[in-house]
């Protein structure tokens, strides 16, 4: 039996974002922001984001983790490019 969606998916707090180096011809050129979430259950964002979207919230959860990752944008050198995958 398949159980029932949660509509709190969302609401779990998404962390500020981590940041992955991106080299380029052996310098930093840009960082790649990853989501983590902190909450029970724990488990892997890919978990996150496909119960949101089962329940019809998932472009609302990429939207609080884009927001997230812009707002901490200004942390990073202005020659620094960032990256997102939604």
């Amino acid at each position: 039996m398949k159980r029932p969606a949660r509509r709190h998916a969302p609401a779990v707090r998404v962390s500020r974002p981590c940041w992955q180096i991106v080299i380029l011809m052996s310098s930093i050129n840009r960082f790649e922001s990853l989501c983590r979430f902190h909450g029970e259950p724990r488990r892997t964002p890919d978990l996150w984001f496909a119960e949101a979207a089962e329940v019809g919230l998932g472009v609302d959860l990429e939207i609080v983790f884009i927001e997230r990752a812009l707002e901490a944008l200004s942390t990073l050198r202005e020659d620094i490019r960032l990256s997102l995958n939604a």
